[in-house]
């Protein structure tokens, strides 16, 4: 598959873990030139909501097969419309099993030839495509409006994103440190810029929502009970 056929697919990749990192990064970047990156804390959280980026795949990387597992579920609910795929520097049949019984649409491990990787990626899309047109586009609009009734002024990309982490944690503090590496690039935010970010946040929510903050154990969303 040439340069061009891939260009129009967006990837976003998670990497889980630090081991054989730099392995998994090289492949990815093979299988498909424009891949966005991010890491996934010690308490699962990551930048891939799919209300905050728009992208097409999610590749959840790593080598400890638990942990890729126990990340995809955290997101389980956000990601039902998207093409999910767990990789590996190597994995065995039942390991890759294990994965597919998870939730994954598909494994792949750097042994895999590219061209067959890059045509079982582009299947995906396409199958995930055609779901959309049904009624896909309307379930994503549904959840992005769910969040909006929260917010009394529309918040910046880093504020919804620490406001979409916080929701995902149902209520439990999450650490200042968690929430510096799910947002940061190459390197996790400054906790000043946390504090920062959540300070404008707050600001912007509807009366009855509110974000906790505790120096030892981090943040927390609190939201109005539903009549």
């Amino acid at each position: 598959m040439n340069d061009d056929a891939r260009t129009d697919i967006v990837v976003r990749m998670a990497l889980v873990g630090e081991a054989s990192s730099s392995a998994l990064l090289v492949w990815s970047e093979l299988l498909h030139r424009d891949i966005a990156i991010c890491r996934a804390s010690e308490n699962y959280l990551a930048d891939i909501s799919p209300q905050r980026f728009f992208y097409d795949v999610l590749i959840i990387a790593g080598n400890d097969t638990k942990r890729i597992k126990r990340l995809l579920r955290y997101y389980a609910p956000a990601l039902a419309l998207k093409p999910k795929i767990a990789l590996a520097r190597t994995s065995s049949p039942s390991e890759r099993a294990a994965l597919l019984r998870a939730g994954f649409d598909d494994v792949f491990d750097t042994r895999m030839p590219m061209p067959e990787a890059q045509a079982r990626m582009r299947a995906l899309v396409e199958r995930y495509g055609l779901a959309r047109l049904g009624h896909g586009a309307s379930v994503e609009r549904v959840a992005s409006n769910d969040q909006e009734r929260h917010f009394a002024q529309a918040p910046s990309g880093r504020e919804r994103a620490v406001f979409e982490l916080l929701l995902a944690a149902k209520g439990s503090a999450v650490p200042a440190r968690s929430l510096a590496r799910a947002l940061g690039r190459e390197e996790p935010l400054k906790p000043a810029t946390i504090k920062v970010i959540v300070s404008a946040l707050r600001k912007k929510l509807r009366e009855g929502a509110d974000i906790r903050s505790d120096r030892q154990s981090g943040y927390a969303l609190s939201l109005p009970t539903e009549n």
